[in-house]
């Protein structure tokens, strides 16, 4: 019996559903090849994993030390705006793209007509700004453990957020009966100021080419210091959106977060989502989960709908759902992508299937069996090799094609790769540019 392992994505390091994919290919034979594993950190330079026009520019400057944890990689950059810490080799690049737009959002402001009227609002409050959850002008105090849960037993997982939920409940004064009051609520709040940003706010964001719900805070307060000027007419100032995997979805994504207000998207991402097979109980607990902006789920949505023919999608709707933190949003939004770049450019994916844990499995018409992972970058460790060996097994016991193939985002460190290979997984890594190729052709 012959498995694969897919990786998808550029070489990076720091996330979860690379665990996932390592758990698929371990149980060939229920048993996990010997050897040494390698340390749960790595550290790698900067200038090894992004284009080198990202290390520095006129507004940034990113620390050369990049910290792997849990498959993802951290990032901190410095700007006069601030010092910024993400997690991710795209969420880097894109940070610095931000970062551009609000040197050119603070220029604006000091020319002309613009100067008194930008300093006047900049005294009011940016109340949307302020219900924009995350904040990413901070120091990482810690480096985060990354997305290593998303390879664990869903039963496991629901059974401990329960019990810290209703814990957190009971410290509060309450009963603790309730397991998702604490998210409905913050979801409500954060959508709240979701509905603040207006079509001028929208306008302006596309002139720069930025995502106007971004959770960069720094941002979105240049954003709506300046949105009511925005409908005056152009600034003249273009800026180009880096790209990101899965461009021909992204693109379309793009246009509507630009041009839809954020009652529109959800609407419309409801009425997706029902189309697909989800109920209204699902629809109602992706769409307020408090993790994903209104651009996430639209992405996450219009990589399903680029699934066409493909059954059980609600199922990837229901692992989505269960995101516990914004790391974890955005490795869905990306997994989902990635299924629909396979679907597109290499071979229609035909069912997805609930594997137990809180990442799925696929199957394509070619016949093999796919494991989606969006992380950075894979090293053989403890962890990686106990992941694998749960997901073959559950993959051994699935009908259907036997061939199993784990697509990773970012890079494979040689030892893992190695035993992978020794344990019967076909591992592609970079696997967006390698798909993206395969469309071309």
């Amino acid at each position: 019996m012959k498995y694969y392992c897919l990786m998808i994505g550029k070489a990076r390091s720091t996330w979860g559903p690379i665990s996932l994919c390592l758990t698929v290919l371990g149980s060939i034979a229920g048993s996990a090849v010997a050897a040494s594993f390698e340390p749960d950190t790595v550290t790698f330079q900067a200038g090894n994993l992004v284009d080198k026009s990202i290390l520095r520019g006129p507004n940034h400057t990113l620390r050369n030390k990049v910290i792997n944890k849990g498959y993802m990689n951290n990032y901190v950059i410095d700007s006069p705006f601030g010092e910024f810490s993400v997690i991710g080799d795209w969420a880097a690049v894109n940070m610095v793209h931000e970062i551009d737009a609000i040197a050119e959002l603070k220029k604006m402001s000091k020319t002309g007509v613009l100067a008194q009227s930008a300093a006047e609002a900049a005294q009011k409050p940016v109340n949307a700004a302020k219900q924009l959850v995350e904040q990413p002008a901070e120091t990482v105090k810690g480096i985060p453990a990354g997305v290593g849960r998303l390879f664990s037993r869903a039963a496991d997982v629901v059974g401990e957020a329960a019990q810290k939920t209703s814990e957190a409940a009971k410290s509060e004064g309450g009963d603790g009966s309730s397991t998702t009051d604490a998210m409905t609520d913050a979801g409500t709040e954060l959508a709240k100021g979701y509905l603040g940003v207006g079509a001028a706010h929208r306008k302006l964001a596309r002139e720069l080419e930025v995502d106007p719900y971004s959770t960069n805070k720094v941002l979105q307060a240049e954003l709506a210091s300046m949105a009511r000027y925005a409908a005056a007419g152009s600034f003249g100032t273009k800026l180009i959106m880096p790209s990101i995997p899965g461009a021909s979805i992204v693109t379309n994504v793009n246009d509507m977060v630009w041009n839809l207000s954020a009652r529109d998207l959800k609407l419309r991402n409801e009425k997706s989502l029902a189309a697909i097979g989800a109920d209204k109980a699902l629809i109602e607990r992706f769409i307020e989960n408090p993790h994903y902006t209104p651009t996430d789920q639209t992405r996450v949505v219009s990589s399903l709908e680029a699934l066409a023919g493909t059954k059980g999608r609600a199922i990837a709707v229901d692992k989505a759902a269960a995101a516990k933190t914004r790391q974890e949003a955005l490795v869905y939004a990306r997994m989902t992508a990635m299924l629909a770049s396979y679907h597109q450019g290499r071979s229609p994916i035909i069912q997805i299937t609930d594997t137990g844990r809180l990442l799925p499995l696929a199957t394509s018409k070619a016949g093999p069996k796919v494991l989606a992972a969006p992380v950075d970058h894979v090293s053989w460790t403890r962890s990686t090799a106990d992941s694998v060996s749960a997901f073959a097994k559950v993959a051994g016991n699935q009908a259907g094609g036997r061939e199993l193939e784990l697509w990773v985002q970012g890079s494979v460190s040689a030892t893992a790769r190695k035993e992978l290979g020794a344990l019967g997984w076909t591992v592609f890594d970079r696997a967006f540019m390698r798909l993206e190729k395969e469309a071309k052709k």
